[in-house]
């Protein structure tokens, strides 16, 4: 009785002669190869492991070799079995199987193929559905070869298959021995199809070795292929002919992958033989997934890929199949062009493409001889010092380290030497060392560091004496560096790190500046100073572009001791690099962090506050330098000067283009004090948010606003609700109206209605506006002297007018004569700030700039509510903190 998967399996196999399913097996294993996801490397592992050999002796072996071990033992692979049967099915599914999946009430596609999320039907409908096949004399074994195969596949079919099958096997007891079938076309007689073949054989050698790309070779070669899907000339004469003639390639699920590769590699050689190059490299971007999956079937195809496509694919930035290429069909790849990808290897270093430098790598690295891991050519030889760099560069040193051990005693020249030596050390080159020696946190850290020199000391010191000073000057300035870690040390340096050092300073030479070159010019300068050697201060003058690549390098602390020694005369090499901040206009060029310390510097930070009044800065450059000296001069507590760096800002945020930059900024730095407060910094925000229509901002700046004044400035506060659903914003406005009822009765800032006002005449100064709310100042006078006659209100619309210090004082004394005053918050921030602070009147502010609102904050300031005298109605709002 069948009852387990295997069993199932087995019966499918007993319908079969010999070598029937090897085909099958042989496309089905093509398309389990192409599959790329993880589960399909585990399962191709685990065959191999089944099969007692290694994973690339199983893709190295014959295709019939294959198929006779692994037909019997599909079973355990979920992923090649459907491959196998979907490959046999593809031209075997025919009329008989459809009729029964139509009888049972399965949905199905025109292969048969029947969904997963499907359920299956009982038992007994499939019984009913065989012994009506049986009965309308459709394909008995193509119906049994299909339950067995799909039991084997699905558990649950082999559930609603068991009673059908048993019925087919005791039926026919000898269904492995039927020779009928359910092909969809009856199969040609062996000799015609092999005469047909011949001869269409012929003639295709014949338009191959003419050349020729007609429409009826095109055709010829269809016919092969229909003939044997296969065939390699057919498929490659197809491939030319679309290159020669600018048309796309078949749709390769017409094909088999074989074919489908013989015509993609065929396509792009013609088209990189007779075509521009720029057309080459769009039909090689568009291929390159097909050029991928070839390139992981391993065929012949790949090979012919890999010799002629390789060097026009890397020119054509079409890299992923170049790698992969290299690895499944190495050796088809001339010597010439294992070595140019040696380079490309180190050209994607260069373009710091660490992931395509180690898959080159890897591909070569697997294919070079070897004895023991060591290799015994020259070009596995540059192959592991490729890969020993590569590993150092990543920071894998223990894995550099092994592979430097792997090469042979000739190649360990001075230059190798010193480049193991910085191996052990932990960094793959010099600059890499300098900036780790700077950026350590203490002497003791730095002592820790310098002891790891001690044991590649002798190699160090026989260095030393190379006659190439770009080897012996390194070593030189490792083995000072381990006697005087500077910055890290302040005793005066000993003559020998002095001499070290010099040394170190005549290695670089006239090369390109680097961070270790700079580094070592200021340890020699610094170490000639504490040992008062005047002499080698005199003769290497400390320049600034030498110094350059120190930019952020220096930790804070070692910048911050540089620019206070720069602010002391007595210390020339401090202010040398300080002057060459300034000289170079190096302000932005490291981190964030750094930037209040450097500014910290007395002489620094006036050098750019007098920069920061030019006139021939960018918007966008004066912008940066006045943040900066913002956040300095507050890490400082220069209250003053911020203020008016704040102040510049302001004028700069009138710019349309430069207040975006304002904003983010103040969105990024809330928090002023004490030079603005948090309210000044939310109505400036504000304010450059309608002034840019940041209309996704108001809401959250609005409640910001509204809660930081509400209990201070009431009045602001409801105004601030009326300018919300001005704006659009009704239920925000229904929000903060509830939450100002909550805090403050409705009489607090509530206005009389016309007739109510007292008899006390008022004085009122109305402050701020521009030019639109000047023209309101007639009605708003007219609407007054009917509503409140014995008011008078006196207007200045000062606007964002920088030059408000001039009009300050009159505007004081007339304010001192004033019964209240007005403040509406378009103005300048340091102008509001300089009124409220130099008034001793009441004030209240006037969020909004139309009549109504001007109307409103008059008649409040003015006391005209509920019939309470003036003194009353403003004795809250002098009675709170000025912001």
């Amino acid at each position: 009785m069948i009852d387990s998967r295997e069993e199932f399996w087995n019966a499918f196999l007993a319908t079969f002669s010999k070598k029937t399913l090897e085909p099958a097996f042989k496309a089905g294993w093509a398309t389990f190869m192409a599959l790329e996801s993880p589960e399909a490397q585990e399962e191709f592992t685990r065959i191999a492991t089944g099969l007692k050999i290694t994973p690339r002796q199983l893709r190295k072996m014959a295709p019939r070799r294959r198929a006779q071990l692994l037909l019997p033992q599909l079973t355990p692979f979920p992923l090649l079995m459907p491959c196998v049967t979907d490959s046999h099915y593809r031209h075997r599914r025919g009329p008989s199987v459809s009729r029964f999946l139509d009888l049972a009430g399965v949905p199905h596609d025109e292969y048969n193929v029947v969904p997963k999320t499907e359920d299956l039907p009982h038992p007994d409908v499939v019984q009913e559905a065989v012994s009506q096949c049986m009965a309308e004399q459709r394909s008995v074994l193509a119906i049994y070869r299909y339950l067995t195969v799909q039991s084997g596949l699905v558990s649950a079919w082999g559930h609603a298959s068991r009673p059908a099958i048993r019925y087919l096997a005791d039926t026919y007891p000898n269904i492995s021995r039927l020779i009928d079938d359910d092909r969809v076309e009856p199969p040609t007689p062996a000799s015609e199809r092999k005469k047909r073949v011949a001869a269409l054989a012929k003639r295709l050698s014949a338009s191959r070795k003419q050349a020729r790309y007609t429409p009826g070779d095109y055709a010829l070669a269809q016919d092969m292929l229909a003939e044997c899907p296969d065939h390699g000339m057919a498929a490659r004469l197809i491939g030319r002919y679309c290159a020669h003639h600018r048309l796309a390639l078949p749709d390769a699920a017409s094909s088999t992958p074989l074919a489908a590769d013989w015509m993609c590699v065929a396509y792009l050689v013609e088209s990189l033989r007779c075509q521009p190059a720029f057309c080459f490299h769009d039909r090689a971007r568009t291929l390159a997934p097909s050029l991928a999956t070839l390139a992981g079937r391993g065929a012949a195809p790949a090979a012919w890929a890999a010799r002629e496509l390789l060097a026009a694919l890397w020119a054509a930035d079409v890299r992923q199949p170049v790698a992969q290429l290299l690895a499944s069909a190495f050796h088809a790849v001339p010597d010439a062009l294992a070595w140019r990808a040696l380079d490309w290897a180190a050209r994607a270093r260069l373009e710091q493409d660490d992931a395509l430098e180690q898959r080159l790598l890897n591909a070569l690295e697997q294919n070079t001889q070897s004895v023991g891991g060591e290799p015994i050519d020259v070009l596995g030889e540059a192959v592991c010092l490729a890969q020993a760099r590569a590993h150092n560069h990543r920071g894998a040193f223990q894995t550099a380290a092994t592979r430097y051990a792997r090469l042979p005693g000739r190649m360990h020249t001075p230059a190798l030497e010193l480049e193991t030596a910085l191996n052990a050390l932990g960094v793959d080159r010099l600059s890499t060392w300098s900036a780790a020696a700077i950026a350590l946190d203490d002497l003791e850290t730095a002592n820790a560091r310098a002891a790891d020199i001690a044991p590649i000391a002798p190699l160090l010191k026989r260095l030393t004496g190379v006659a190439d000073t770009r080897i012996a000057g390194p070593a030189a300035c490792l083995l000072a560096w381990a006697a005087w870690p500077w910055p890290h040390v302040t005793a005066p340096a000993a003559p020998d790190v002095v001499t070290k050092l010099a040394e170190a300073c005549r290695g670089t030479g006239d090369s390109a500046d680097t961070v270790y070159s700079a580094h070592a010019r200021l340890m020699l300068h610094m170490a000639a100073y504490t040992a008062g050697r005047n002499d080698l201060l005199a003769a290497t003058p400390l320049a600034w572009p030498r110094l350059q690549p120190l930019v952020g390098q220096l930790d804070v602390d070692s910048w911050h001791t540089l620019f206070d020694l720069a602010d002391q005369k007595d210390r020339p090499t401090a202010k040398t690099l300080v002057h060459g901040f300034l000289k170079n206009d190096i302000d932005l060029a490291y981190p964030a962090t750094l930037q209040p310390h450097y500014l910290q510097s007395a002489r620094v930070r006036a050098y750019w506050q007098r920069r920061a009044d030019a006139t021939d800065w960018p918007v966008p450059a004066a912008i940066r330098i006045q943040c900066a000296l913002v956040t300095a001069f507050l890490a400082c507590d220069a209250v003053q000067p911020a203020r008016d760096m704040l102040d510049r800002l302001e004028e700069h945020a009138r710019i349309k283009s430069a207040a975006p930059l304002v904003a983010q900024w103040l969105a990024e730095h809330s928090d002023l004090e004490p030079a603005w407060s948090r309210r000044s910094v939310l109505w400036m925000r504000l304010r450059l948010a309608r002034r840019t229509a940041d209309h996704a901002s108001l809401p959250t700046l609005l409640i910001a606003l509204f809660y930081e004044i509400r209990n201070s400035e009431p009045f602001a506060a409801n105004e601030l609700v009326a300018l919300a659903r001005d704006w659009g914003h009704g239920e925000l406005s229904d929000r903060l109206a509830h939450a100002l009822t909550q805090g403050h009765a409705a009489g607090d800032y509530d206005v009389l209605d016309a007739g109510s006002a007292t008899d006390t005449p008022g004085f009122i100064v109305f402050i701020g506006g521009n030019e639109i709310q000047a023209r309101r100042d007639a009605a708003v006078r007219a609407e007054l002297e009917q509503l409140a006659s014995n008011v008078t209100v006196a207007f200045h619309h000062i606007g964002w007018d920088g030059n408000w210090a001039r009009r300050l004082d009159t505007l004081l004394k007339e304010c001192d004569e004033a019964d209240a005053v007005v403040l509406m918050p378009h103005i300048r921030t340091q102008f509001g700030r300089a009124v409220r602070s130099n008034i001793s009147c009441p004030w209240v502010s006037c969020p909004g700039t139309g009549k109504a609102a001007m109307l409103r904050s008059i008649r409040y300031a003015a006391g005209l509510k509920n019939g309470r005298s003036r003194q009353r109605s403003l004795q809250a709002v002098a009675s709170s903190p000025r912001p």
